[in-house]
This record gives structure tokens, sequence and C-alpha cells, in this order.
């Protein structure tokens, strides 16, 4: 085995563990509202504001939907803009790094 196998195991290794975690992460954060106690007083005010968002992030392209305060959509357009940002640098670079080996390996037989 030589070195650049070595490292391209240890690479592949750790997107199995990352994905892995986002995984999890995602779990966990759709469990938290059902285990999270609700407050027993209701609020002194008559002035609530709430609302509902989401943020989905398919490929590069973010999707925000729902509705919330100004600060939170202002918030969640600033997230999609970073991840889609974050997306397309993983893009690029996995692609380099794909055309990189494709020219120092030969294709497999088929």
């Amino acid at each position: 085995m030589t070195k650049q196998d070595y490292i391209e195991m240890k690479l592949v290794t750790l997107g199995i563990i990352l994905t892995f975690i986002g995984f999890m992460i995602v779990f966990i954060a759709a469990l938290l509202p059902a285990v999270t106690v609700a407050p027993s007083s209701t609020p002194t005010s008559s002035a609530t504001s709430g609302g509902a968002f989401g943020f989905i992030l398919l490929g590069p392209f973010p999707i925000i939907i729902g509705s919330a305060p100004s600060g939170t959509v202002g918030t969640l357009v600033g997230l999609g803009i970073i991840l889609t940002i974050i997306a397309i640098i993983f893009f690029v670079v996995s692609w380099l790094l794909a055309y990189r080996w494709s020219k120092n390996r030969p294709y497999p037989p088929m």
C-alpha cells in the first residue's frame, strides 16, 4: 500500500464519519422539541411574537420556508449564503481531487 492509498483511505473514512455525525445532529435536533418541557405559566404580556421557519439545503441551493420575525429570516439568509459557499467549495475541491487522481491512474478494465 502506497502512502497515497493510505491517505485516500483516511479521507474516505473521515467522510463517512462526518456524514454519520451530520445525520446524528439532525436526528437529535428533530428529537429536542419532543423532550423539552413547556413552561407552565402563560406569558404576562399580550404582545407575543412567534413563527415557524425552516432551512433546507438541496445541493448548493438554499431553500428558506416559513414565517418568522425579520431578524430570524435575515439569520437564515446569512446561514444559507454561508452554507452555499461551503458546499460549492467542497464540490470544486472534490472535483479537482478526482480529476488529479484520474490523471495519475489508468481506468480499470471493463
